[in-house]
């Protein structure tokens, strides 16, 4: 990839181009850089033959990084676009054996129309200032007014934007840059990533704190003097810019009074070229050729430069090889010394060898003690392992006793079941008990009925002879079953139970009946639901209603599906602390209250 750096003068792109470099972004050979000064004590990272050759075109056509107004790179003549074309690609060519590489020169947002045409996959990375900011610095360092410097770089902005419509852009702000070093370049590392340039590494953050400094972010905006400008027209479309995103078609084609960078241009000193005052030119030709000879020079003095230096370099590879010379000849008498050396180390061996003998006896001595240890470690590891296993058997032990107690524990809890099963048998058999006398009752008043029937009507006295022995046959059966019942176990180990629940009956006895038909008549009872619900009751034949009003609502048994028991009492606490079922007490008062069913 081809990382192209687009930026006004004093816009951060020198800071810019050293984060490119710093992810790994190809920039130059040697020496080839324009060097630091005051202005940007941390170099310009601008190559020098890119300024030489951006300024010959600018020259040619009588303008100037500053001269602006009259540039046009479409209208340039074709000899000095042919020049450059050659020496474009030349350069270009060098630097694609190096990809990614980067190239950053102000003038190019000038003059992209001409390099865009031999970069083959350019991505153009775009920086952009307050223009309020970049005005001033050029005021204090080139003395151009602010008015005209807010022209400049709304003039250099616009034609970077038109000159890379349709390429792969990114969008860096300088502010950020500036201010938060480390999330910026971050950021950068990622947009360039999702755009598919490779090679590249992020930095550290020490990498990037080590070059970008704050304090060099010296005109800002909020400086009082520059609140005057806080309306320049130009400031709209810097924030449209810095956003990243494309800026309203009214922004680009707004226009600006050019009046101020015009009044500057004309107080400007005629235009010099290598020293000499360049008159103005006849044609085009003549102003390319001047262009030319002034890349010409600026080439010959950068070739001189890098001559001097090679011949410096060949200086110091000749004192380099006088001084390996001298090293080999120490080198040769250290090996003489070295092989006298080697003969005393072979009698020192011979003794050694000597001396090795002796103590190869000694060693086997010392093995046969060693194997004699080892015995007894063995021995030991064995009494070791047998403590081990008794260890294990007393934990296999204690173990078994836990299980125990947990069967123990599990015993009492199925003893605590039975016996509360046993309650709940004790109380059905109460209830048949309590249905068996209604039946003797009933069968009672049918031979009241029948002995009157007989007195009534001799006729029917055959048919209500009979009717008499069977209702007294079956009252003698039920009541057989009653004495059964009465005497048995059973019966007799519920006596406590069923006092309870006669005292119970006799205190609410009253309003039970009525709560039995309170209950039953309501939607929320549900019989059917209830005996399928709670199968224990179907099995005793024990009515439903009388077992929820009995029983069921304390054991936390709901009446139907749309009533939650233990739920109404948790929410109403008054409800559960009266004693008073749940369903009873929303039927009668709940309802009424807007409590919660």
């Amino acid at each position: 990839m081809q990382l192209i750096v687009l930026g006004m003068h004093r816009s951060g792109t020198s800071v810019l181009a050293r984060a490119l470099n710093l992810m790994g972004a190809y920039f130059g050979p040697e020496g080839i850089s324009t060097g630091a000064n005051p202005e940007n004590p941390k170099g310009f990272w601008e190559r020098r033959d890119v300024r030489a050759l951006n300024d010959s075109v600018l020259h040619g056509a009588n303008c100037d990084w500053n001269r602006v107004l009259k540039f046009d790179p479409i209208a340039l003549p074709a000899a000095q676009v042919a020049d450059f074309d050659k020496r474009a690609s030349s350069l270009i060519l060098e630097m694609d054996a190096h990809r990614p590489w980067l190239l950053k020169e102000p003038r190019l947002c000038l003059l992209l129309p001409l390099w865009r045409r031999w970069l083959e996959a350019p991505v153009c990375i775009h920086i952009f200032r307050n223009p309020v900011e970049v005005a001033s610095s050029l005021r204090v360092r080139n003395e151009i007014p602010i008015d005209a410097g807010l022209v400049l770089w709304d003039r250099y902005v616009r034609s970077a934007m038109a000159a890379s419509d349709g390429l792969p852009q990114v969008v860096v702000s300088h502010r950020r840059l500036m201010q938060e070093p480390v999330a910026a370049v971050s950021q950068l590392f990622r947009d360039l990533t999702k755009l598919g340039v490779l090679g590249l590494r992020e930095p550290s953050g020490h990498e990037v704190n080590a070059f970008v400094q704050e304090d060099l972010y010296r005109e800002r905006e909020s400086r009082e003097d520059l609140q005057r400008y806080a309306d320049a027209p130009q400031l709209a479309l810097f924030k449209a810019l810095e956003t990243g995103r494309t800026p309203p078609v009214r922004l680009m084609e707004q226009s600006v009074d050019i009046e101020p960078l015009a009044r500057y241009e004309a107080g400007l000193p005629p235009l010099s070229l290598s020293g000499r005052d360049a008159k103005k030119p006849q044609d085009a030709e003549a102003a390319a050729l001047r262009g030319q000879l002034a890349l010409r020079e600026q080439e010959i003095r950068f070739v001189r430069e890098m001559s001097s230096k090679f011949e410096a370099d060949i200086r110091r590879r000749d004192e380099l090889l006088g001084n390996m010379e001298r090293d080999q000849r120490k080198a040769q008498e250290t090996i003489a010394k070295l092989r006298a050396d080697l003969a005393q180390r072979e009698d020192r061996v011979a003794m050694l060898e000597a001396l090795q003998a002796k103590q190869a006896r000694e060693a086997e001595t010392a093995v046969t003690a060693l194997r004699e240890l080892r015995a007894e470690h063995v021995k030991q590891n064995l009494e070791l392992e047998a403590a081990k296993r008794e260890a294990d058997d007393a934990t296999s032990q204690l173990e078994q006793m836990k299980l125990a107690r947990i069967s123990a524990e599990r015993v009492a809890d199925l003893r605590l079941r039975d016996l509360s099963r046993m309650t709940r048998m004790l109380m059905q058999q109460d209830n048949q008990l309590a249905l068996l006398k209604r039946e003797i009752e009933g069968l009672a008043d049918r031979v009241k009925i029948a002995r009157k029937a007989q007195g009534a009507a001799a006729s029917q006295a055959a048919d209500a002879e009979k009717s008499r022995q069977a209702a007294e046959t079956q009252a003698a059966k039920l009541q057989h079953q009653l004495d059964a019942v009465l005497h048995s176990a059973t019966w007799r180990m519920g006596a406590p139970i069923r006092a309870m629940m006669r005292f119970f009956r006799r205190r609410r006895g009253g309003a039970q009946i009525g709560d039995v038909k309170l209950v039953r008549q309501s939607e929320w009872f549900d019989a059917d639901w209830y005996l399928r619900r709670y199968p224990d009751v179907a099995q005793n034949g024990v009515d439903p209603a009388e077992h929820y009003l009995g029983f069921g609502g304390k054991e936390g048994r709901n009446p139907g599906p749309k009533f939650n028991t233990a739920r109404y009492l948790d929410i109403n606490r008054d409800v559960a602390e009266s004693g008073m079922n749940a369903l009873v007490h929303y039927l009668r008062y709940g309802r009424n209250e807007g409590r919660q069913c």
